[in-house]
């Protein structure tokens, strides 16, 4: 399961899990298929280096995929991406 490996090492399994356990799947339609843990990681990473990250992904989500992304869910995200991104540097 990848609850038990750093984000780094997630396989593109585990990250269909993380974001379906989560509850927050409409998100994976912002990555590649065969994305990886480290893909996930440097995109998040990137994200919040912008000055509205959530505008900036719902925007995406609404034009390319005509889904609609609740702020909710970008919380969510955030969250669980911290709490997983502060246990692989342990």
């Amino acid at each position: 399961s990848y609850e038990s490996k750093r984000i780094k090492d997630w396989s593109k399994e585990d990250i269909q899990s993380f974001f379906r356990e989560k509850r927050i799947e409409p998100m994976l339609k912002l990555f590649d298929e065969d994305a990886t843990g480290r893909d996930l990681l440097d995109y998040y990473e990137q994200l919040m280096t912008q000055q509205e990250p959530y505008n900036l992904i719902k925007q995406e989500l609404q034009q390319v995929h005509n889904i609609f992304l609740s702020f909710q869910m970008f919380v969510t995200f955030d969250k669980e991406m911290k709490r997983f991104s502060l246990k692989s540097n342990m």
